[in-house]
């Protein structure tokens, strides 16, 4: 019974912290301007910086400059950082991310 009781409780400790987690780049991710999270969706799907450029119609050093913004903002130390973020946020932030695209284009 008791291992029982400390299994839930290790449960419940991991869970918690990993919402805290979640909530941390959520606050974080609202700190994005509508062009950098746009940069961040693209950059975390893999896009190369002229390819982001390419199809947002902006220069690639504008990317690199929202990206340095992004990873600055969202406290990722390499890109792989700035991939697990996104990953850890919910997928109906990205869905207005989308519609923040079609209003700027």
């Amino acid at each position: 019974m008791l291992d029982a009781v400390t299994v839930g409780i290790a449960r419940d400790t991991a869970q918690r912290a990993s919402a805290c987690i979640v909530r941390r780049h959520v606050d974080r991710f609202s700190t994005l301007t509508p062009r950098e999270r746009q940069v961040f969706r693209e950059v975390a799907h893999g896009r190369l910086n002229k390819q982001v450029a390419f199809d947002l119609g902006i220069t690639e050093i504008t990317v690199k400059l929202h990206r340095s913004n992004v990873m600055r903002k969202m406290d990722a130390k390499s890109i792989g950082d700035l991939i697990r973020i996104w990953e850890t946020l919910p997928a109906d932030l990205d869905k207005g991310s989308a519609a923040e695209t079609a209003a700027i284009n």
